[in-house]
């Protein structure tokens, strides 16, 4: 057993590892504090382009940015409590911003 220690996770069983149950769920989980408070700064940008009918602008600033809106689309429908703060923020703005990426390269958008 070279570099690893044996451990108990919740349930009581052996683990072979170091990492802890809480450890092992965490790794699952893609959220990170960072994108939240990201997500809660690009909101009022996100607005602010598409009251100007300008999505383009967020589009144009690639893959990162529109995994992002995607993100932020996922929010908004199951109801994440940053999502609430921005009541403008609704889910068929984001799919019309997305659906200007997704319709110019021959895929299906979002649906509301």
């Amino acid at each position: 057993m070279s570099g690893s220690a044996i451990s108990h996770n919740a349930s009581g069983t052996k683990r072979r590892d170091n990492s802890s149950t809480t450890d092992h769920i965490m790794h699952h989980n893609p959220l990170r504090p960072h994108e939240t408070r990201f997500k809660q700064t690009f909101a009022p940008i996100v607005l602010r382009c598409v009251a100007l009918g300008l999505p383009r602008i967020l589009l144009d600033g690639g893959p990162e940015t529109v995994e992002i809106l995607t993100m932020m689309l996922a929010d908004v429908r199951s109801g994440e409590a940053w999502a609430k703060q921005w009541a403008d923020l609704t889910a068929p703005k984001l799919i019309g911003v997305l659906s200007e990426r997704l319709d110019r390269r021959g895929t299906q958008a979002p649906t509301p």
